[in-house]
């Protein structure tokens, strides 16, 4: 297998509407950012993590958990309408304009911390064994029924995707749910061209419904606390 450098870098503004300073409300007795640095660091291809931001506070429990925090983010790249996209380049251009080399960027939001060192591993595999893609990220199986609208009403859509009518989910091939925060690796020139995400993909596949919590509000937040606290290790099933 190809030995692909890679650099995680985690966007953690901090800004945040839903609920304030987010990236550092405990979680479990530990920031919420600490539980995704702690998932990063355990990967086996990951030569430097990187956190992003524009906060102070952020920028010290970042430092405590063992990542790094080699410069401030701007602050017209961390307002509300800041795009992953140019987070990412701009903290590309600094690595480049600083000495810094590498080949992929692996980068994930803190806001999901349910998710497996492993799967990361698999996504940094997934581009060292196939020169010829762009990007690797997660994906989650669903078998949940869809619909669409057509003509004012609406229909049932199969989810295999081919024609319209109501199957039963449980002999339907699932669909796949993208959630690139969850975990996305992309070669480095991709991102110098302010793209996350190339257009040759290889998604992994997952069937941990979990991984897709989205920490977002107050409730959300009490909610993965009741998770972590009341089911510790047992998040994932085996």
């Amino acid at each position: 297998m190809q030995k692909l450098k890679t650099v995680a870098i985690i966007p953690a503004r901090g800004g945040s509407k839903g609920l304030r300073k987010k990236n550092i409300q405990l979680l479990a007795g530990r920031p919420l950012l600490a539980h995704t640095i702690e998932q990063v660091r355990n990967s086996q291809y990951i030569d430097k993590v990187i956190i992003s931001t524009d906060d102070p506070d952020i920028r010290d429990i970042a430092l405590q958990y063992g990542a790094d925090v080699p410069f401030m983010r701007p602050k017209h790249f961390a307002q509300d309408t800041s795009k992953t996209d140019e987070v990412l380049q701009n903290a590309v251009f600094w690595l480049d304009q600083n000495g810094f080399q590498y080949d992929a960027v692996l980068w994930c939001h803190c806001t999901l911390p349910f998710r497996k060192s492993e799967w990361l591993d698999r996504l940094i595999t997934n581009l060292a064994e196939n020169p010829g893609i762009d990007s690797s990220f997660i994906v989650c199986a669903s078998h949940k029924n869809y619909w669409i609208e057509k003509d004012g009403k609406m229909v049932p859509l199969s989810l295999e995707g081919r024609h319209l009518g109501y199957t039963q989910r449980q002999k339907d091939s699932p669909v796949f749910q993208e959630e690139c925060g969850l975990g996305c690796v992309t070669r480095i020139e991709v991102i110098r061209q302010g793209k996350r995400v190339g257009p040759r993909m290889l998604p992994f596949k997952i069937y941990e419904h979990i991984a897709m919590f989205d920490i977002h509000d107050e409730f959300d937040l009490w909610l993965a606390n009741v998770i972590l606290t009341q089911w510790p290790g047992r998040i994932f099933h085996d």
